[in-house]
């Protein structure tokens, strides 16, 4: 589910970086225009923008909740693959007990497979690269394999 967020969250990135372009190309157009003075006239209120520049508007509006969403999901795809990598070592280091073997823990959670784990690493490590976090999944091995 964090590898979807990650793209979910990458596509509104990049829609938030074509409405930034946008709305500095009609800035622009605008100050260019103004010098004209016969266009120093205001556009009316029933006149709608074109799609593009509303669309572009709407998103600059939505810019903080874009930012903080991406801002979480790394955090949260930071924090799962530390996590998992913590599992792996500590499943490594403890190969002898049969307990974590049979799949269940004494807290009765699901102890999920060494496969299951190299999977959902692959999606963490995945979801951050997607949002261009590589350095920060060195970091994370790096952190962990120092424990």
């Amino acid at each position: 589910m964090l590898e979807r967020c990650a793209q979910t969250t990458l596509f509104l990135v990049q829609e938030l970086q074509a409405s930034t372009d946008i709305v500095a190309a009609i800035t622009a157009s605008k100050v260019v225009l103004g010098n004209d003075s016969s266009s120093n006239a205001l556009p009316s209120m029933r006149t709608s923008l074109d799609e593009d520049s509303e669309r572009a508007q709407f998103l600059m509006k939505l810019a903080p909740r874009i930012r903080r969403l991406e801002s979480d999901t790394i955090l949260s795809l930071s924090y799962w693959t530390e996590k998992i990598l913590k599992r792996l070592q500590d499943r490594q280091l403890s190969e002898k007990d049969e307990k974590l073997s049979e799949g269940k823990n004494d807290n009765g959670f699901d102890n999920p497979s060494e496969s299951e784990l190299l999977l959902m690493i692959g999606h963490c490590m995945r979801g951050l690269a997607l949002l261009g976090r590589g350095k920060e999944v060195e970091n994370i091995f790096a952190r962990v394999a120092i424990m």
